[in-house]
């Protein structure tokens, strides 16, 4: 028998303009980008956004077909509203200590 256990995780999704802003300025020089949008952090921003629903949308997809649980796909986004950062900033925090190999002798 399959259990369906439902719990409320608060989820943070982060879009980081300023990275996109410079990433649009640099096609600028061969023409791939229009002059009008330089220095345009507000499409930066939009951009941004479109690219979390994009993504989104094809993550839902595959949940959609069971191919993974939502676990799998939002987890590193579980927000700690108390210590405001998401599970993947924590795992960072401790250069996500005790899940990669140290070296070659742990492996089996």
């Amino acid at each position: 028998m399959t259990e369906n256990i439902k719990i409320n995780v608060t989820k943070k999704l982060i879009v980081k303009p300023e990275n996109l802003f410079v990433a649009t300025i640099k096609p600028l020089g061969n023409g791939a980008l229009p002059r009008r949008l330089r220095g345009d952090m507000d499409h930066a921003r939009r951009v941004g956004w479109r690219i979390i629903k994009d993504w989104t949308d094809s993550q839902m997809a595959i949940l959609e077909t069971q191919m993974v649980k939502i676990q799998e796909i939002f987890l590193p986004y579980a927000y700690d509203m108390q210590n405001q950062e998401t599970f993947y900033e924590k795992l960072e925090k401790k250069k996500f200590q005790g899940l990669l190999l140290q070296n070659n002798s742990e492996v089996s």
